[in-house]
């Protein structure tokens, strides 16, 4: 690249031009190096009907969920270099505290926040890195409510995965797909006939057959639809992640999530101008996508939901068991990194402020 310049211009000028321009081309190279796009990591159901995503933002969802990934991720650091440099009530390491139950005096801090990094990245690798997708077969799905999967009894002629035409012979799902009905039916239907009622009432129903038909292929669930059900402390389902199979499903039910998200987006938070303000004031859709890519990025059956509600995630309010949620579940569980990540973010955002304690707290200086 040459640069010419006008003999009158003036120095600090001239230099000013070179400066922006090199950094223009930092900003380039790191973009080129990030998905391009999120067409470049999901596949996302177009139109407005059977699941399609038209009438919501999910590329805001993608970008806000970047951006909270990222603040967590430094709070983490920050807090692992402070126990480094031998301090153990920093900022960050309260943060830890407040919705880990992760203590900066322990021996086992150092350990536990390099898992919980490594864990970090991988969601943010899932999230950026299109990688994910290379074969395009596989590139997960992201669906906006539950209507794109009809629904099936185990006795209809089965469809032909991949076709959609029926069974040249004419066989049920039950036959075709034996061992999906052995095992998420049948086994299921007497593990039920056998337990109390009170045991029935935490065990999961048998699973039927559900038809993509943007797949082209079965997926097994409860029946009903999902959206419109819900589970637990949360009446409404909010997403839902389905790994057992390819490609993996993102299942979203925005028409549920009302309050749980006061703000479509993160540019548009008010300005915080006192303490005590909670941080339940200023969620977003983004948590929920973040919430369900770490079911994606480390598993469905390697983060169970354990809890759903502030109060249970900081250990203010018992679990249904009575108990106060432990590191353990905490750190497994993908709603308190989600709202560990709005606090970090919240911080981030509003320099002036921690949200260590879940409300606005003035730093101190």
């Amino acid at each position: 690249m040459s640069l010419k310049f006008s003999p009158s211009l003036a120095p600090w000028l001239a230099r000013l031009i070179i400066l922006l321009t090199f950094v223009s081309l930092s900003i380039q190279k790191t973009l080129s190096a990030r998905a391009g796009t999120i067409d470049d990591v999901f596949h996302i159901k177009t139109g407005t009907t059977l699941g399609g995503c038209d009438n919501y933002d999910v590329v805001q969802w993608w970008n806000d969920g970047r951006t909270l990934a990222s603040s967590a991720y430094q709070v983490l650091n920050s807090a692992r270099a402070a126990k480094a440099n031998g301090i153990t009530n920093s900022d960050s390491q309260m943060h830890l505290w407040t919705f880990f139950k992760v203590d900066a005096v322990e021996d086992s801090f150092e350990s536990t926040v390099d898992r919980m990094i490594n864990d970090l990245q991988k969601v943010r690798d899932a999230i950026d890195d299109e990688s994910e997708g290379e074969d395009s077969d596989d590139k997960p799905w992201i669906f906006c409510d539950s209507t794109f999967q009809t629904e099936m009894k185990w006795t209809a002629t089965a469809l032909v995965e991949g076709t959609g035409e029926e069974d040249p012979e004419g066989r049920q799902i039950r036959n075709v797909f034996e061992g999906y009905y052995q095992v998420n039916y049948l086994e299921v239907r007497k593990k039920r006939e056998k337990a109390s009622k009170a045991e029935r009432a935490k065990m999961p129903l048998p699973f039927v057959p559900f038809w993509c038909e943007d797949l082209k292929a079965y997926r097994y669930d409860e029946p009903g639809d999902y959206c419109s059900k819900g589970r637990g402390s949360q009446k409404t389902n909010m997403g839902a992640t389905d790994d057992n199979l390819q490609p993996n499903t993102l299942t979203f039910c925005p028409q549920n999530w009302g309050d749980a998200a006061r703000y479509p987006n993160m540019f548009q938070f008010p300005d915080v101008t006192e303490e005590g303000v909670s941080m339940e004031e200023y969620t977003t859709e983004a948590m929920t996508f973040l919430h369900e890519m770490f079911h994606f990025a480390l598993e469905v059956e390697n983060t169970p939901d354990t809890a759903y509600l502030l109060g249970e995630i900081v250990g203010s309010v018992a679990l249904a068991d009575g108990a106060p949620i432990t590191q353990e579940q905490a750190i497994k569980n993908p709603e308190s990194w989600t709202l560990f990540a709005l606090a970090c973010y919240l911080g981030e955002r509003f320099p002036d402020y921690t949200w260590a304690s879940t409300k606005s707290k003035l730093r101190e200086s």
